[in-house]
């Protein structure tokens, strides 16, 4: 089975998903713009283009034990860190983890969970 993991920028205190995300987006960069009306019924139009920082990886897993979901947290509750995300295809990312959205399953000791990644840079 494939691995996703998330760890320190040297490799250090790797956690692992527990089970492959059921969902898994490495979405396109979003385009850095806005358009604003102006007096007079025209528009103006501001275009930064694309820029890979704008980039996000976002995932679903339906299964999280406890100590996993810890493991994750603690890592989210870092401040000003940027990580290291390994994915199931073995490419690798320098992201900033900002979003980590666990809900408990009814009757279970575990969560299902949502995490996004901002990316910084793509390594590989």
């Amino acid at each position: 089975m494939p691995s996703y993991l998330l760890s320190y920028p040297d490799e250090s205190e790797p956690t692992y998903l527990d089970v492959e995300p059921v969902e898994y987006r490495v979405g396109p960069p979003a385009r850095r713009s806005s358009s604003h009306p102006t007096m007079g019924g025209g528009r103006v139009h501001q275009d930064f283009g694309v820029q890979e920082a704008d980039r996000e990886i976002s995932l679903r897993t339906e299964w999280m034990e406890q100590a996993t979901l810890d493991a994750f947290a603690a890592k989210f509750a870092v401040t000003g860190q940027v990580w290291r995300w390994l994915d199931g295809d073995e490419h690798e990312w320098t992201v900033f983890f900002r979003e980590l959205r666990p809900d408990r399953l009814r009757g279970q000791a575990a969560y299902e969970v949502e995490m996004i990644f901002d990316v910084i840079e793509a390594v590989s």
